[in-house]
């Protein structure tokens, strides 16, 4: 089984991508997912999931925090 982490830094300002599925979700403050042909805004209790393979940044606002696994 996976262990799940928490992240307090929700910044990746760098694209990039995972070889895993992605799932991604906003405990508090906002949080901006950039990938290929979208842009979306993410606020606490929202989630997300990203395909293996799927380039994309992150922007928050300070203080955001998430639980994504690993």
């Amino acid at each position: 089984m996976e262990e799940i982490r928490f992240e307090s830094d929700c910044n990746t300002s760098i694209p990039h991508f995972h070889s895993e599925l992605e799932i991604l979700y906003v405990l508090s403050g906002r949080i901006a997912i950039i990938g290929s042909g979208y842009n979306y805004v993410l606020e606490s209790e929202d989630f997300i999931v990203l395909n293996p393979y799927e380039h994309h940044e992150m922007y928050a606002e300070a203080g955001c925090r998430k639980y994504s696994p690993i």
